[in-house]
């Protein structure tokens, strides 16, 4: 295996959430970041609160729970920029519907540009075709992934360690001896950036 293009069990990954305030479009009240290395879940989570320039809906707080009094004294997106590109890096990118993450996070962080997009629920529509439900609490639920998260469902720090749970595990299932490249991964789980044509790579 070429050194330019990795075992993805060699590899860091990005995973990331956030949750937003139900407005068209979307704006960020809270991000997390953990990470994918060597083939393990990190122990390490960053996250931020943040406060957006227009109010949190009556709808969203009921699904995350985040308040607008929580935000008020939060500091603003701009202030936390440059600490959320540190977090994010380069690299490929993990998300449960990571487009949806991409987009908001896209207009706020301008140039950013991640390696990669990798798409736990298309991952986990191709390792497990015949559930009736992709979504993160069903996958964490039913593949028992639940013991010892922190947190609350639906908040930014328990998904994006949910999510990379739902990813550790389910490559586990579709490569545990770790033979699959970067590249190969793409095939499987990437999501194409807005106007890009993805390579299809059809690995079962």
């Amino acid at each position: 295996m070429s050194e330019l293009d990795p075992s993805w069990r060699t590899t860091c990954f990005a995973v990331v959430d956030i949750e937003g305030n139900g407005q068209r479009p979307h704006d960020v009240v809270e991000v997390a970041v953990t990470w994918v290395r060597d083939g393990q879940v990190s122990s390490e989570v960053r996250s931020w609160l943040v406060r957006p320039p227009r109010p949190i809906t009556a709808h969203v707080f009921r699904i995350h729970g985040i308040s607008n009094s929580l935000v008020e004294n939060a500091p603003t997106f701009d202030e936390i920029r440059d600490q959320v590109l540190g977090a994010l890096g380069q690299g490929p990118v993990i998300g449960h519907h990571v487009m949806v993450d991409f987009t908001v996070l896209g207009r706020q962080l301008g140039a950013w540009s991640p390696a990669l997009l990798l798409d736990t629920v298309r991952l986990s529509k191709r390792v497990l075709p015949h559930r009736g439900s992709y979504s993160l609490s069903s996958l964490v639920d039913g593949l028992e992934l639940a013991e010892g998260l922190e947190g609350e469902p639906h908040r930014a720090p328990y998904d994006a360690v949910a999510a990379a749970r739902v990813f550790v595990h389910l490559m586990g299932l579709a490569d545990p001896q770790g033979e699959l490249s970067v590249s190969q991964l793409e095939g499987l789980c990437g999501v194409p950036f807005p106007g890009q044509d993805m390579r299809q790579q059809s690995l079962f």
